[in-house]
């Protein structure tokens, strides 16, 4: 096995929300943090202070399963899907 450096993190952000997190996606620039909860419910952080900067509710009733930024990092990709597997 391969011997790997330890890493310390440069900071710890607190994410804790009311209901569980389903997904999360670091923007490509790292100043954006989107994480998404059972409710379908996406926040958008900041990851220098953890301050919710915007929210939206996605439509329907299912589980958002995968967050993914487009290449620009205007866009979100949101992977909706049905019961747990």
């Amino acid at each position: 096995m391969a011997n790997l450096p330890t890493v310390r993190p440069e900071r710890i952000l607190d994410i804790r929300m009311a209901t569980p997190i389903s997904a999360l996606a670091l923007s490509r620039d790292g100043r954006w943090l989107a994480a998404a909860d059972y409710e379908q419910r996406v926040f958008f952080r900041s990851v220098e202070d953890g301050r919710v900067l915007r929210k939206h509710r996605a439509e329907g009733s299912s589980r958002i399963r995968r967050i993914r930024w487009s290449d620009d990092g205007k866009q979100l990709l949101l992977l909706v899907g049905g019961p747990a597997l």
